[in-house]
């Protein structure tokens, strides 16, 4: 619910945007949308291109067509969940309108909270739906589970393999590189 328009966030190397993440608005009428999804015929793009016409019709779903617009550029998806509270029905109509799309798409739990009671319970749906996922607490994870992330997201479509692995390579360069800054401060 904090984000309403889409924002994106390049990533540049040498002064070239190699990758792009985009946060978009949460959906809004999962249900909806997955019941207007199931009347329609097709494959998955073709089932896309109609649901994105469908909620250009209405300002109520004006945030679900905001949603959707990186998706039709070529995005792939990077579905974010809180694993602190349980898996609802409305998660589910999210994760299956996001499955019958058909992108490139990635689960990651992440993990606020100290309570991990629902964690299985959500991978449990994330096979169902995702090509892979991840448990992730961006606030505390370390510089090799951040790397680790980004490795695992070249899996989930072979197309982006070499641009992360340029994107890897470039952010354990700067790494090594302020390592390396820094010792020699504290060593002067």
């Amino acid at each position: 619910g904090e984000t309403t328009e889409c924002r994106s966030f390049p990533v540049i190397i040498d002064g070239r945007e190699r990758l792009r993440f985009t946060d978009t608005p949460g959906f809004q009428n999962p249900r909806r949308l997955l019941a207007e999804l199931e009347t329609m015929a097709g494959n998955s793009q073709e089932k896309f291109a109609l649901l994105r016409k469908f909620t250009k019709t209405s300002a109520e779903l004006n945030d679900d067509h905001e949603l959707m617009a990186p998706i039709e550029r070529g995005a792939g998806i990077i579905y974010v969940v809180d694993g602190s509270r349980p898996v609802r029905a409305v998660d589910r109509s999210e994760m299956e309108i996001l499955r019958q799309i058909g992108k490139p798409r990635m689960a990651i739990l992440n993990c606020k909270q100290k309570d991990n009671r629902f964690i299985e319970e959500w991978k449990e749906e994330f096979r169902k739906h995702f090509n892979t996922s991840r448990i992730f607490n961006a606030h505390k994870a370390t510089y090799a589970e951040r790397i680790q992330l980004l490795e695992t997201l070249k899996a989930i479509d072979q197309d982006w393999s070499q641009v992360l692995s340029e994107i890897i390579e470039a952010i354990k360069k700067d790494w090594e590189s302020r390592t390396r800054i820094a010792a020699s401060l504290i060593c002067s």
